[in-house]
């Protein structure tokens, strides 16, 4: 004959592992969301070697275009943009790791000129990266040099920091400003052999 207190034990342990047993309905839901969102994000990890070395490749190239020489000056410019990029991330991109994972290079592209948020999957798909350089476009000839004003001048320049970063703007700027000299010490010497 059982004791009454040990009914009751025997109904609390029956309780408890009725409790234990987790419901599986969950499960299967949750299985869907991850695969869902892992189809969505962009991991250089889901890319070959070659891909990912190549995205690196390009990286670094842009950065260097854009006056970022070293990989701390652009963690800053991320920083200052509002992102947050460690600098073992930055070094997993540029040497192609694959543990590099969506944020990292939305927060890059965000920063890089010409780049936005697809131009580092469509890098890693094979597609062309955006030209880091100054191109003929935004290169003034001589004679636009000479012929605009000084606002026009500053204008340009700003417009060239935003699309290929300073320390190419500022080589631009220098060769106007030295065509521009030449062409008034050009000009003086013309007015001093008519007189």
């Amino acid at each position: 004959m059982h004791s009454g207190e040990g009914r009751r034990r025997r109904k609390v342990r029956k309780i408890r592992r009725s409790r234990q047993v987790a419901d599986c309905s969950g499960l299967l839901h949750t299985a869907h969301v991850q695969v869902a969102r892992k189809q969505r994000q962009t991991r250089t990890g889901d890319y070959p070697p070659e891909a990912r070395l190549r995205l690196g490749q390009e990286v670094v190239k842009a950065r260097i275009a854009a006056g970022y020489r070293y990989r701390t000056d652009l963690a800053d410019a991320i920083k200052s943009a509002g992102g947050k990029v460690s600098l073992r991330s930055l070094q997993a991109l540029e040497t192609g790791d694959a543990s590099v994972g969506q944020a990292v290079l939305f927060a890059v592209a965000s920063v890089l000129p010409r780049w936005n948020e697809d131009t580092p999957k469509v890098i890693l798909e094979g597609g062309e990266a955006p030209r880091t350089g100054p191109d003929d476009a935004a290169r003034l000839s001589d004679e636009e040099i000479i012929a605009a004003d000084s606002r026009t001048l500053g204008l340009w320049f700003i417009e060239l920091v935003d699309s290929y970063g300073k320390e190419r703007a500022e080589d631009e700027l220098f060769r106007a400003l030295d065509v521009r000299k030449k062409a008034r010490a050009a000009e003086r010497g013309t007015l001093a052999t008519d007189a």
